[in-house]
């Protein structure tokens, strides 16, 4: 019986089909247009073949990669890739070229495909050979052989093509301020890898590489590969200085900015900073000689807070500071605070050469200070950071206009 039904079912089908009825034989009810069914498709500029609609064909967990191939043609760096990027290789040819690998590394890292060996799994992936405009992308081993071609001439073509795509991204508006976010991290290493070492910071294996970041932006800069065991500090000055002169030598009207936590507190870097135009706030670890400085502001805080020890409480004061391994005293700018419920104050300080003066404020007055480093392009809110970090930032690169370029503060000093 059940098979009689069958053979039935297919028959009305085939007689429902060959007359164009498409609909079920035992619902005469017409079926309702969905509202995203009127949209036919928005066609890319970089490939009119692609075509994006919603009738629910072919999916792919990696469409998001056809927007990045849009914005990739809007900069033409398919073209700038291969003009300018190219190892040193002694194949007269290769069906996998090196602008089509780094474009291949670019979308499997943007599409969250880290390791090499996804390149096997991704080979004959829709998505991935039509952005990048190949019938299969190169394999892992091709990857691991385009990746050990690379020498130190290779990391200067990067270089030069970040200059370039940061050329014309300002092409478009060029920024009034820039805030160098210079920071370090660590990536983890696993085995015996090539120059994987111990951080004692932070107790684990890998490499210690240098980040600079715009701060205002979040767009990365420059990035430099260092062994785990260097501390943070180390050839930041010889790393900041091609940057330095890029921004005055290209974009001279820009207001130069640069901040870092205490691990970049190096007389060479403030006198990099000083002599390059540019300001900066760079934060300074506590020791005996600043708490000694700060005794006056920490007495005053005190008396400020004697009859009510519950409430939040804060001060802010200057004074020059010269340490050993500096080469003249500089202006160190401090925040003492008494936290909420808590009778023990705590201390910030940090080394600038900007020209304004601290603020007396209370923590009423604390949006309002953001706001206005904000409009300065001096802090950025940051997810993951405490709100003391936001907080110790707020009252101490508040300048009037005109004073934004940095100068050595000898004078200053006396």
């Amino acid at each position: 019986m059940g098979f009689h039904l069958k053979d039935e079912a297919r028959k009305v089908w085939k007689r429902d089909f060959k007359f164009g009825i498409m609909q079920l034989p035992y619902n005469n009810k017409p079926k309702e247009r969905s509202p995203m069914a009127i949209i036919t498709g928005i066609a890319l500029e970089s490939n009119k073949k692609f075509r994006v609609n919603f009738d629910g064909g072919n999916l792919s967990s990696d469409g998001g990669l056809l927007l990045l191939k849009e914005f990739y043609h809007k900069l033409d760096v398919n073209s700038l890739l291969r003009k300018h990027f190219h190892t040193t290789d002694s194949a007269s040819f290769r069906i996998h070229k090196d602008y089509q690998n780094l474009l291949q590394m670019l979308y499997q890292i943007t599409g969250a495909y880290f390791q090499d060996d996804h390149a096997d799994s991704l080979r004959n992936d829709p998505v991935m050979n039509a952005v990048i405009g190949k019938t299969a992308l190169a394999s892992q081993p091709t990857l691991s052989r385009f990746h050990n071609r690379m020498d130190e001439q290779s990391l200067q073509q990067l270089e030069e093509i970040q200059r370039i795509l940061r050329r014309r991204v300002y092409s478009v508006k060029k920024p009034e301020h820039v805030l160098f976010d210079l920071d370090s991290t660590l990536l983890a290493a696993y085995g015996a890898q090539e120059g994987e070492a111990f951080n004692y910071h932070y107790q684990a294996h890998g490499y210690h590489p240098l980040l600079c970041f715009d701060g205002l932006t979040g767009d990365l800069l420059k990035v430099e590969l260092r062994p785990g065991t260097q501390y943070c500090s180390k050839g930041a000055a010889a790393f900041m200085l091609p940057l330095l002169e890029e921004y005055q030598r290209e974009y001279p009207q820009t207001a130069l900015f640069a901040r870092g936590d205490s691990g970049f507190a190096t007389d060479e870097l403030y006198s990099l900073f000083e002599t390059n135009g540019t300001s900066y706030v760079i934060r300074l670890k506590e020791n005996p000689v600043l708490r000694r400085l700060a005794q006056a502001l920490d007495s005053e805080l005190s008396y400020l807070t004697q009859n009510d020890m519950v409430s939040y409480a804060v001060v802010y004061g200057e004074f020059l500071y010269k340490a050993d391994s500096w080469a003249y005293p500089r202006r160190v700018v401090c925040k003492i605070e008494k936290p909420c419920g808590q009778m023990l104050h705590m201390n910030t300080f940090v080394v600038t050469n900007m020209e304004s003066s601290p603020e007396y404020n209370g923590p009423c007055n604390l949006d309002h200070g953001i706001e206005k480093m904000r409009e300065h392009g001096i802090m950025r809110i940051t997810k993951g950071r405490s709100a003391n970090y936001v907080i110790q930032n707020v009252h101490v690169g508040i300048q009037s206009k005109g004073s934004h370029r940095g100068s050595p503060r000898g004078e200053k000093s006396k």
